[in-house]
């Protein structure tokens, strides 16, 4: 069994609590167009969902990807039959 990567876990938390301030601002915020609090919560939101798009689709090749080429890497994955044939 592998260690977990702390790394992504400490990313992800960090993204987690920039979001929530965000939303709390967002919510109890008086957040107008031309306000500064507006482009803080604006800019927060568009680096955070790109983040986590890019965090979870890392542990998806972590946890799918790797574990497959580290086991199978004498052989093509449709040879050794882990690709369904179309």
């Amino acid at each position: 069994m592998r260690l977990r990567r702390r790394e992504i876990d400490w990313g992800k938390g960090i993204l987690i609590a920039a979001m929530a301030l965000c939303h709390v601002l967002q919510f109890f915020g008086r957040v107008g167009e031309d306000s500064v609090q507006y482009w803080i919560t604006f800019a927060v939101n568009a680096t955070a969902f790109s983040a986590f798009t890019f965090a979870y689709g890392r542990s998806i090749q972590i946890a799918y990807l790797e574990n497959s080429k580290r086991s199978d890497s004498k052989c093509s994955a449709r040879r050794c039959g882990h690709m369904p044939r179309s």
